[in-house]
């Protein structure tokens, strides 16, 4: 009796840890079941001979490493599969210990009778059955069956026949579980149905082909399995033993084993990249099989999985069992799921995952309601990885944090309340006012050009690294990053340079308060501005919709790639860019695609960024050099940086510069005979690295180091519709008078043109004085001048298409931009002079004056282009990203008025102003958590102002903001961290889907 509490003692192998089958059927099986179609010697001539004595040995191995689980079918090997397994259960008496499953259906007696004289000894109907489980009884030697299948869908005999004559042989004792193989979703949930409905047994499990390169069991197969609690048995999970090594294969072929030919000779190119892809993840698990990874990957994406596994060697079986300790990481799988993307197709991809497996709303529903969801059960795989990475992330946290109290921190966060984490460094001193005083005369004495560029205090500090995803210390926008060390070099007019000047002598800020933003926190009163609100749920995606909208999104502010050729080479229909040059390419269009239609917390891009990693750690970059390889590093670069990397979007670009020189692509080359379309693409590619290379220097402060204007010669793109130019074109077409999408290449490549100069000129020394700086802005203003009247925002073609108008606003604010930066430095110098006392009455120099209303100017037009563009458009996430990247920039100019003049006549409309700006934020702030930090920083600044009953009447006190600088340190010294920049973006519901076509 003491033995009845005693614990089972740990099996031989994690075949023997069993399984219940499914919520249906209680019976414990070992997680693997041996499939038995190689038992036998009759089909010799496609499948290898295994004769009874190698079969037996196969069995005896099976059985002792734990398993239990054997599957045959009526015909398998002429009866024999069958025979010799009956045979083997009798001589060593374990009947009881297995659980066998066999099939009916398929013709097993024309071998015996001759074709064509076995008629009823084949199909689903009630004569087959009958004869088909008699037969299968003797043969194994057994009184019944553990689970009989359905072979296949003959559809021919109804499904009311089927499941009342399956039901007769359970009642009878003959058969315990039902299971049905290779037929339509809709077949088994009807017949389900019927069976629910009517009293009798429902199949529990369904076995089907399936594994990671034909993954159709993901359309209707696991969504009905789910839905009726079956378990699912895949067969031809390791693909007909075709995803193999090189290595593995060279060694069959010289034991002359080979590849079934029931399923082809020979590997397809889709299975030597898959096998590839296996053993690198399997490489990564510190393994050589590639069939345990894929066998660990049909395991890890449904609950109830239990492949079938074959082989005729107890080498094999062993190389098999291995992959139950293996846990498959989401990284692996979306890797491995990218070598051959799977469409789940209409109308799955247009409704959306099952939230009950996702556990998030999806579709038409997220327009609805904020719903919660209890999720299904999760693959043992999948939970098991999770359950470890929750284990290992408790022990960080309380490593990191050992006063924090984990459940508490993680209830605030449900319950909406702000929860400020305890901090591993002491809190600062108190500040005293002299000290104040002291670093705002800092402030003024480095307000010049070139001076407030912020050094690290150790002589590595500008090293960076930024190998994970979400980095605590850049950011793409180079707006927030206060403390330089680990960000490399931002130079004076790089986003963060107002900052930095305001906080001069508190370095060891290096961000804001990281306390995530609320709609309490922020506060639900209606904003004066009205916004269009969200129109329509985001649907759910596949490979193609991605591609739409990279070129719905991305491609019309962006044009570097020509739709109707890269579409060609995407479906094959036209030669592809040679080595691994495409596949970076194509994921990287991917990854762009899925951030500009993803949600803030979206890591969809992630798969394809992952991917792009991999081919190139496959070839090195810098040996080869093509157009194609152009676009995917000026794309890289661009989409890095929008996913917070700014110094690796940097270093994608400086090799795309080096690589488009290397090319000639800065040059005309007039006498080359090349096609129209080739000589254009060349100059879209040329001109995108042109300005990506100058906007990101200037971003970052860092010199622009493309050639001077001398040297180039290069054509800029024509101004054409993107459809008159083909590879079919025989002459160019004529531009034309009216917006296109490469209008804005055009005049954004002249206005980098015409400004570089003076950007270089602004980070020289010795710094240009306030009258160099009034006749830099020249260029400028002759830029604007040149803008053709078809590219102006009052045109109706340019307020016809989305697109267009933000590329229009935007350069409108790129142009504003430019003139802060350039006047921003005797902003910060007239301001540095007021905050200390005996320099108040000092006169400003006239020149100086009229560069800080130029400052102010260009600030307060930027806030209300960008209110008049929230007012009337839904922003994409690509429209958000540069909305809130100028508004913040541009926001910070009124605060230092106000904080520097309160008393000035003209306050109170920079108080219009700043309430503006904290407006736009709000609305972003819906959506977004960083535009709430960002948020925090105004409200840091002018709380007690924007807060207050009667403002304008505050603004006569000359001492309001005297404290503003030590509230602007937060409670232990430290500040925001910028890592959710590279999540700005939409949440569902905020874009219409897709039409088709994607444009």
């Amino acid at each position: 009796m003491a033995d009845l509490w005693k614990p089972a003692p740990e099996p031989e192998s994690e075949l023997g840890r069993y399984r219940i089958l499914s919520p249906t059927a209680g019976i414990r099986v070992s997680p693997l079941q041996l499939g038995a179609m190689s038992i036998g010697d009759a089909w010799s001539s496609f499948m290898g001979s295994m004769d009874k004595g190698t079969s037996f040995k196969l069995l005896d191995a099976f059985s002792k490493a734990g398993g239990n689980f054997i599957d045959t079918a009526c015909n398998y090997q002429d009866e024999q599969s069958e025979a010799w397994i009956g045979e083997w259960m009798a001589a060593r008496k374990n009947r009881d210990q297995m659980v066998i499953s066999t099939k009916y259906t398929t013709d097993y007696k024309s071998y015996v009778l001759g074709k064509g004289n076995a008629p009823n000894h084949c199909g689903n109907h009630k004569r087959s059955l009958h004869m088909s489980v008699r037969d299968s009884l003797k043969k194994l030697q057994t009184d019944w069956i553990d689970i009989l299948y359905l072979h296949w869908w003959d559809h021919t005999t109804s499904i009311e026949e089927i499941m009342d004559s399956l039901h007769i042989l359970v009642q009878q004792g003959k058969v315990l579980y039902l299971g049905v193989s290779d037929t339509p979703a809709w077949v088994v949930s009807a017949a389900n149905t019927y069976a629910r409905a009517h009293g009798k047994t429902p199949f529990c499990i369904y076995q089907g082909r399936w594994n990671v390169l034909l993954r159709d069991f993901e359309r209707e197969i696991i969504p009905m399995a789910r839905r009726f609690d079956m378990a699912l048995a895949p067969w031809d999970v390791m693909g007909g033993g075709k995803l193999q090594t090189k290595k593995a294969l060279d060694e069959r072929q010289k034991t002359g084993e080979g590849l079934r030919s029931l399923l082809g000779h020979g590997q397809t190119e889709d299975e030597v990249r898959m096998s590839e892809a296996l053993a690198k993840v399997a490489a990564e698990h510190g393994i050589e099989s590639v069939t345990a990874i894929a066998i660990a990957y049909v395991m890890s994406k449904a609950p109830y999985v239990f492949p079938m596994v074959g082989g005729r060697k107890i080498e094999h079986l062993k190389d098999n069992i291995q992959s139950l300790k293996i846990r498959l990481t989401p990284e692996q799988i979306a890797y491995l799921e990218s070598v051959k993307p799977f469409d789940v197709g209409f109308p799955n991809n247009f409704l959306g995952e099952d939230p009950h497996v996702t556990g998030k709303t999806a579709g038409i529903l997220v327009g609805n309601a904020s719903l919660s969801w209890v999720r299904s059960p999760a693959a043992i795989g999948n939970l098991t990885a999770a359950e470890d990475r929750i284990r290992r992330l408790e022990e960080a946290f309380a490593e990191l944090l050992p006063d924090a109290d984990v459940d508490e921190i993680l209830s605030s966060r449900e319950n909406g309340i702000p929860q400020v984490l305890p901090q591993r460094k002491p809190a600062p001193v108190p500040r005293p006012r002299h000290a104040m005083s002291a670093d705002r005369t800092g402030l003024r004495d480095s307000a010049s050009p070139g001076a407030e560029e912020t050094l690290p205090q150790k002589p590595d500090g500008f090293d960076w690294v930024e190998e994970t995803t979400f980095s605590s210390i850049s950011d793409g926008m180079a707006a927030l990053s206060i403390k330089p060390e680990g960000t490399g070099y931002l130079g004076s007019t790089s986003s963060v340079m107002p900052l930095r000047a305001l906080l001069v002598g508190d370095l060891s800020v290096d961000s804001l308060n990281q306390v995530p933003m609320t709609s309490s926190a922020m506060g639900t009163a209606a904003f004066p501005v009205q916004f269009p609100g969200p129109t329509a749920p985001l649907p759910e995606y596949s490979e193609n919709f991605f591609i739409d909208a990279y070129f719905r999104y991305y491609h019309t502010t962006y044009p570097f790639l020509h739709e109707q050729t890269f579409r060609a080479q995407y479906e094959g229909r036209s030669p592809r860019p040679r080595g691994e040059t495409w596949p970076i390419l194509v994921n990287t269009v991917l990854a762009l695609g899925a951030w500009n239609i993803g949600e803030e917390d979206s890591t969809m891009d992630d798969t394809f960024y992952h991917t792009v990693n991999r081919h190139m750690q496959d070839t090195s970059v810098f040996e080869v050099g093509n157009l194609a390889l152009v676009q995917a590093l000026l794309l890289l670069s661009n989409y890095t940086q929008k996913r917070n990397k700014p110094n690796t979007g940097w270093n994608y670009l400086g090799l795309a510069v080096r690589m488009a020189l290397s090319l000639g692509l800065h040059k005309e080359f007039p006498g080359w005979k090349i096609s129209d379309l080739q000589r254009e693409m060349r100059r879209r590619v040329w001109w995108g690295v042109y300005i990506f290379d100058s906007g990101a220097s200037i971003t970052f402060g860092r010199p622009v180091l493309l050639p001077e204007i001398s040297i180039m010669d290069a054509n800029h793109v024509m101004n054409i519709h993107e459809e008159h130019l083909n590879s079919a074109t025989t002459s160019p077409p004529n531009e034309i008078a009216s917006p296109t999408i490469y209008s804005s290449l055009i005049v954004q490549s002249k206005l980098h043109q015409a400004t570089n100069p003076i950007y270089h000129r602004l980070i020289s020394n010795p710094p240009p004085t306030a009258h160099e700086l009034l006749s830099l802005q020249q260029p400028i203003d002759l830029w604007e001048a040149s803008i053709p009247p078809y590219f102006q925002l009052d045109n109706p073609d340019v307020q016809q298409h989305d697109a267009f108008i933000l590329a229009r606003y935007r350069l409108t604010w790129r142009a504003a931009n430019l003139r802060i930066i350039l006047f921003r430095p005797i902003v910060l110098r007239w301001a540095a002079r007021r905050w200390t006392a005996k320099d108040i009455s000092e006169a400003e120099d006239l020149e100086e004056e009229q560069c800080r209303q130029l400052c102010l100017q260009s600030a307060r037009e930027t806030i209300a282009s960008i209110s008049q563009y929230m007012t009337t458009n839904i922003p994409s996430r690509l429209g958000s990203w540069y909305m809130l990247y100028f508004l913040f920039q541009a926001g910070l100019i009124p605060i230092i008025f106000l904080i520097t003049t309160s008393t000035s006549p003209s306050a109170p409309s920079w108080l219009d102003d700043l309430r503006v700006t904290k407006d736009l934020l709000s609305y972003a702030a819906i959506t977004n958590r960083l535009a709430g930090r960002c948020l925090e920083v105004i409200d840091r600044f002018c709380a007690m102002l924007l807060d207050a009953e009667q403002p304008e009447a505050m603004l006569q006190d000359p001492s309001l903001f005297d404290d503003v600088h030590s509230m602007f340190v937060g409670e232990y010294g430290d500040g925001m961290d910028f890592l959710d920049w590279s999540n700005f973006g939409l949440q569902p519901g905020t874009l219409m889907p897709l039409p088709p076509g994607g444009t």
